[in-house]
């Protein structure tokens, strides 16, 4: 025993255990060989299988023998040794491995398996198996089972010691790789074309790539923890602390705006963004963050700014002109109710002056006065409204009722050149989500587009409004005018492009841009007959609907 269990604990590879069982055994037992078999702790699967000689016979034997049914397992179950003394007679050796043996043509003896145990854990069994004729006594059993207390400290030391190396190994082999990926991905971070960065968990920054460094004029010990604040413009420096602080302390990505002195001194506007990497826990571990400079973006949203700002002037310029050529027309629609309100105040007068006062006659004139000085009003408060200026004030705008304030404010003008106006209104047309100075504008700017195309002819303007097919409200503007000139549809849209001589070439321009601003869109088509036909659609609003 002494010699055995000094043989095994210089043991290093499974494969020698029975090799060193048969060595040292040999002379006190009669066998053919032995069999080690361990399985995972916990579970049914062998962990490894170490046979003696003859190792291709026994695995072909038990090729199709369940796990469950095989003499290891048992012995490994019950604790207890597994003796058979009859192959063909013993009803715990399974008909699948008697069937086995026998196409082998294998003519064996007596079979024992005792449990591999230790005192911590079952690792398994170790079997033995004898020639034809051999008997095993409770004896040889019994000093098999101390063969197996000895191999069992043997396999638990030795090979946990092994499993130790070769985890050490392992994890060595897996920080060499880790280190080789830190060092793959620090070559990445610096050869991407962006300014990037790494932070600690608590938002220490730690790491700047290159270009970040080249860009700053800063040293990686300057920049280092918080000293890359100094390369921020100081007005931007306290807004982007106070929202760094802020998803450092939520754990989410976040995004923001802010100047970063270049090396010669000049800022530039960066967007600065960030995003947290977590561990398997949820633990926040680092954070990954780039800079990007937007200078030529945020100078394109100030050339866009001012363009806005310009095309509303410009609007209000056309607005005014427009108003100012209807003078006119206007002075005479607005002199009508004023003209009526003072008939019905001299009408009042002479009623209430008769020795019988006419009062019911008075009253009446003098509520036909309160209603012409009201709709004097009200044409005095469409005109104004062209004039304002201002943002865009989006509301909900009824297109119908729209429609038919531009008619009263371009009533005399289209009389005046002999010009019948026709409105075809759709029931329970959708309101929509816009400004309604622009769009009484765009309205304002088609009709009287129709109306210079037919002041030597007379004719008709007809202003219909649907349902488009898009969902989107229709509003169409016909004249039966002289039409547009051949090839131009598609250019008097643009700016400065007109077909009259004193034409500034904005109206239709100013239109366009004022729908598609809406969300829209408007284009001119050719009548079946004479005149032309402006379109332009709106997208209904969801909350302009409800």
């Amino acid at each position: 025993m002494l010699r055995l269990s000094e043989a095994l604990s210089q043991c290093q590879d499974p494969e020698d255990l029975t090799k060193i069982l048969s060595q040292e055994l040999r002379g006190l037992l009669e066998f053919l060989q032995f069999y080690i078999v361990l399985y995972k702790e916990n579970s049914e699967e062998i962990e490894r299988t170490v046979v003696g000689v003859e190792k291709s016979l026994v695995s072909a034997g038990y090729r199709d023998v369940p796990i469950q049914q095989s003499p290891s397992w048992q012995a490994y179950v019950t604790q207890e040794p597994l003796h058979i003394h009859n192959w063909t007679a013993d009803e715990r050796v399974p008909a699948r491995l008697k069937e086995g043996i026998a196409s082998l043509g294998l003519d064996v003896g007596p079979l024992v398996f005792v449990p591999l145990t230790t005192p911590h854990r079952r690792l398994g069994a170790l079997g033995m198996s004898g020639s034809q004729g051999t008997v095993y006594s409770d004896d040889d059993v019994s000093f098999l089972r101390l063969v197996a207390r000895i191999v069992a400290f043997a396999i638990d030391d030795n090979f946990n010691l092994q499993l130790v190396e070769n985890a050490r190994a392992e994890l060595q082999r897996q920080n060499d790789r880790l280190r080789c990926s830190e060092k793959e991905l620090r070559e990445v971070i610096e050869r991407i074309p962006c300014m990037a960065w790494s932070a600690a968990a608590d938002g220490s920054v730690e790491f700047f790539n290159r270009r970040w460094l080249d860009y700053t004029g800063l040293s990686p010990d300057q920049a280092k923890g918080t000293g890359w604040t100094a390369a921020l413009h100081p007005d931007d420096t306290t807004g982007l602390l106070d929202y760094w602080k802020g998803i450092l302390a939520a754990g989410t990505p976040g995004e923001f705006e802010a100047r970063l002195r270049r090396s010669d001194g000049e800022y530039r506007w960066f967007l600065f963004r960030a995003t947290p990497s977590f561990d398997d826990d949820g633990k926040i571990v680092k954070w990954y963050g780039t800079n990007t400079d937007i200078e030529e973006l945020k100078r394109a949203e100030k050339a866009r700014d001012r363009l806005r700002q310009l095309e509303a002037e410009l609007a209000r310029i056309n607005r005014v002109s427009t108003v100012g050529e209807l003078t006119a027309a206007l002075a005479h629609e607005i002199k009508q109710p004023i003209g009526a309100a003072v008939t019905n105040a001299e009408a009042c007068s002479r009623f209430l002056d008769r020795d019988r006062p006419q009062l019911l006659d008075a009253r009446e004139a003098a509520l036909e006065m309160a209603k012409d000085a009201r709709r004097a009003a009200e044409i005095i408060d469409r005109v104004r409204l062209l004039y304002q200026k201002g943002p865009s004030q989006p509301d909900i705008v009824d297109l119908n009722e729209l429609i038919r304030d531009i008619v009263v404010v371009l009533n005399n003008e289209a009389t005046r050149h002999a010009v019948a106006v026709r409105i075809d209104l759709a029931e329970g047309l959708p309101s929509v989500i816009a400004d309604r100075v622009q769009l009484q504008q765009v309205l304002m700017n088609l009709a009287l587009n129709g109306i210079e195309a037919m002041r030597d002819l007379g004719g008709e303007l007809s202003i219909k409004s649907q349902m488009g097919e898009d969902g989107h409200a229709l509003i169409s503007v016909s004249d039966t005018g002289v039409g547009l000139p051949i090839g131009t549809a598609d250019q008097i849209f643009n700016a400065f492009f007109t077909t009259k001589p004193q034409g500034t070439g904005l109206g239709l321009a100013i239109t366009r841009s004022i729908v598609e601003s809406h969300g829209g869109r408007v284009w001119a088509s050719a009548n079946s007959g004479p005149g032309t036909t402006f379109h332009f659609s709106l997208p209904i609003s969801t909350r302009a609907a409800a």
